[in-house]
């Protein structure tokens, strides 16, 4: 049997995106009437343990929780904590669309950012993070969700929206600190099953 870790998102492309990267692993996510936490939150790492924290200890259980973003130089790295609700409506496209309109143009390159938080049942946590620069650009590509259609890899001469998913899972940004998670102590006591 796989181990079961709560993966608490009630976002399915950041879902099936871990289950991707962690294939011996049952990720289960939140239903859609949980009410989430207020992301209060200053910075990635606040956030995802706010999330982890709290259902690790409501739900008596290990929980990975993720915060990313994007982080645009040219806007003194905005959106950074607020990506998902950056625009009034909050959508991934009225996003998008606002970092485009805000720039005006003007090129700048970004960060994408993931930040992975483990919390054990006793309350144990450990945080990693993934970090991928590249530049902005007009949209481009199918694949993808949030802000990867208009977030261009030099090294990939694509966007993250022109990627496959199997791609996007070597390289991302929530790949690298999944891949660092996975390295931590506390990592190896989930697949232990001690705490």
């Amino acid at each position: 049997m796989k181990p079961k870790v709560l993966f608490a998102t009630q976002n399915k492309h950041k879902r099936d995106e871990l289950a991707r990267l962690l294939p011996t692993i049952d990720v289960v996510m939140l239903d859609n009437d949980v009410i989430m936490p207020e992301e209060t939150g200053v910075t990635f790492e606040g956030n995802a343990l706010l999330k982890a924290r709290g259902f690790a200890q409501t739900r008596e259980m290990w929980v990975l929780a993720d915060d990313s973003g994007l982080e645009v130089d040219a806007l003194d790295g905005a959106p950074g904590v607020y990506s998902a609700r950056y625009s009034s409506e909050g959508t991934d496209e009225a996003n998008r669309q606002k970092v485009l309109q805000t720039l005006n143009g003007t090129p700048s390159s970004a960060t994408m950012v993931s930040v992975m938080a483990l919390v054990s049942p006793t309350g144990n946590q450990v945080t990693t993070r993934g970090q991928v620069r590249g530049t902005i650009t007009t949209a481009r590509g199918d694949y993808g969700f949030g802000y990867d259609p208009i977030f261009y890899v030099d090294s990939l001469k694509k966007t993250f929206g022109e990627v496959t998913p199997e791609e996007k899972s070597r390289l991302s940004h929530r790949a690298l600190a999944v891949k660092q998670l996975i390295d931590t102590p506390l990592w190896r006591n989930f697949l232990n099953g001690t705490d």
